[in-house]
C-alpha cells in the first residue's frame, strides 16, 4: 500500500491488516497514529512517534471505552494479534473485561518476582543511592515474605517485617 507524500494523513485509518502493508505504512509525523483493522473489529496497529509499533484491542463495555494491550510489533505478528482479539471479543460478548485477567496476572507475581522486575529497575532510573535500597530490601524484607504472592501479603505480614 503506497501513499502519496501530500495524501498520507487525509486517507482512512481503516485497511485490511496484512503484513505487507503494516511494513509500508508510512512513519508518523510527530503524534502516534492508530490504524484499524476493516476485518477485525476492535483490533488497532498503534505507531509511536519514536518508531516502535503496538497491537490494541479496543472495546465498550457497559458504556465504558476500554482498551487492552496486545502486545508489541513484530513481536507478536498478524495472526496472533487476530486470535487474541477474537479470544477478547468472546469475553466481552459474556459480559466480562478481558483486560481484568491481564490485571490478575500481573497481581499473581511473587515480592521477589516484583522487585526483580520493577522495583530494581525502577530505583536505578530514580535514584543515585539505589544499591542502598536494594540491599536493605534483599537483607530484611525478601527473607520474610518474598516468597509470598503480591496478592497474598497481608497488614499481619507488613507488620511483622
Amino acid at each position: 500500500m503506497r501513499f502519496p507524500k501530500n495524501k498520507r494523513r487525509t486517507q482512512a485509518r481503516a485497511f485490511r491488516f496484512t503484513e505487507r502493508a503494516l511494513t509500508s505504512l508510512p512513519p508518523p509525523d510527530g503524534n502516534p497514529v492508530e490504524w484499524s483493522d476493516a476485518s477485525t473489529t476492535g483490533l488497532r496497529f498503534v505507531q509511536s512517534t519514536n518508531g516502535k509499533c503496538r497491537w490494541l484491542f479496543r472495546y465498550t463495555l457497559g458504556g465504558r471505552k476500554c482498551s487492552m494491550a496486545l502486545g508489541p510489533y513484530p513481536a507478536v505478528n498478524l495472526a496472533d494479534a487476530r486470535k487474541k482479539t477474537l479470544e477478547a471479543q468472546a469475553r466481552v460478548a459474556n459480559g466480562e473485561d478481558p483486560s481484568h485477567e491481564v490485571e490478575k496476572r500481573k497481581a499473581d507475581i511473587s515480592l521477589a518476582d516484583f522487585v526483580d522486575t520493577h522495583f530494581i529497575p525502577h530505583q536505578k532510573a530514580a535514584k543515585r543511592s539505589w544499591q542502598d535500597d536494594v540491599q536493605a530490601m534483599r537483607r530484611r524484607i525478601l527473607p520474610l515474605v518474598g516468597r509470598l504472592r503480591m496478592r497474598d501479603i497481608s497488614r499481619h505480614d507488613v507488620a511483622r517485617v
